[in-house]
C-alpha cells in the first residue's frame, strides 16, 4: 500500500514538471488583444478566481499616473523601468516586456510576462495607459490554471505602491 502511495505521488510530481516544461517553452497562447483593437478596452474576466482587471471593465480601481508623468510615454517609461527593473516587492521580481504600441497619441498598451513558481509558469499583465484620465487600466491573468493564491491581485498592488513612490 505504500508502495503504491509513492507511485501516485510520482506520477503527480512528474505531471506537474511535465506541465512546467511545455508551459516554460511558450506553448500557451498569449491573451488575446481582439477586444483591445475592437472596443479600445482590455478583454472582461473569463470567470476564473485567478484573474483581476480594472475598471471600466472590472471592479478594481485603475492605477494612477505616476506624478512624475506628464505624459503617456513618461507613463510607460516609469512602469517599465519598475516592472523590468524589478522595482516590485517580492516575490514578483521582474518580468519580460512582450509588446508595446501606441493605440492613439492619448492611449498606448504594454503586455508583460512573469515567470513565476518552482514550474515558472506564466502570468500575463496587460496595461492601457488612458493619458486623458491619466490613469493605467489593467489585466493580470493566469496564462493556465484556476488558482494563484491571490498573486495577480497582489502583483497589481505592489505595482500601485511602486508608481506611488
Amino acid at each position: 500500500q505504500v508502495g503504491a502511495v509513492r507511485a501516485v505521488c510520482g506520477l503527480q510530481i512528474a505531471s506537474f514538471a511535465g506541465l512546467g516544461m511545455w508551459a516554460n517553452f511558450g506553448q500557451w497562447p498569449a491573451p488575446s488583444t481582439a477586444s483591445l483593437v475592437a472596443h479600445g478596452r482590455l478583454a472582461p474576466l473569463d470567470g476564473r478566481p485567478c484573474c483581476v482587471v480594472s475598471a471600466p471593465v472590472g471592479d478594481v480601481d485603475p492605477i494612477p499616473f505616476p506624478k512624475a508623468a506628464r505624459s503617456v510615454d513618461d507613463a510607460m517609461q516609469l512602469v517599465r523601468e519598475t516592472i523590468i527593473g524589478g522595482r516590485l516587492r517580492k516575490p514578483h521580481g521582474s518580468a519580460t516586456l512582450v509588446s508595446e504600441r501606441h493605440l492613439t497619441w492619448n492611449r498606448a498598451y504594454a503586455h508583460y510576462a512573469f515567470r513565476i513558481g518552482l514550474f515558472r509558469f506564466v502570468d500575463d499583465v496587460e496595461l492601457l495607459f488612458d493619458g486623458g484620465r491619466r490613469e493605467i487600466q489593467f489585466r493580470s491573468a493566469l496564462r493556465v490554471g484556476q488558482g494563484d493564491m491571490g498573486a495577480n491581485a497582489d502583483r497589481m498592488a505592489a505595482l500601485r505602491d511602486a508608481l506611488r513612490e
